[in-house]
């Protein structure tokens, strides 16, 4: 939804130009929060009996995503201008 309403958003304002980085940046914005999702999944898959309530995974994604996210996309060698 939100590399669509970039991508839209910049056709919109006659930016044609910048419609590709638009898209992929939207894409990739949050991946850093799929991350925390995912850690979090894997973590209690491994021990059944912990509790990890749904307010500490908000939590953790509010304080880490950001850095997780910088972090995935470097470690895929994607350009700096899609990693900050």
């Amino acid at each position: 939804g939100c590399a669509l309403g970039v991508q839209w958003l910049s056709k919109r304002c006659k930016l044609d130009e910048f419609k590709s980085h638009a898209f992929f940046a939207g894409l990739f914005h949050d991946v850093g929060k799929l991350f925390v999702l995912m850690v979090a999944d894997q973590l209690k898959q491994k021990d059944k009996n912990l509790s990890i309530t749904n307010e500490l995974i908000m939590e953790a994604m509010n304080l880490l995503h950001t850095e997780q996210g910088y972090s995935l996309m470097k470690q895929w060698n994607l350009p700096e201008e899609y990693c900050v």
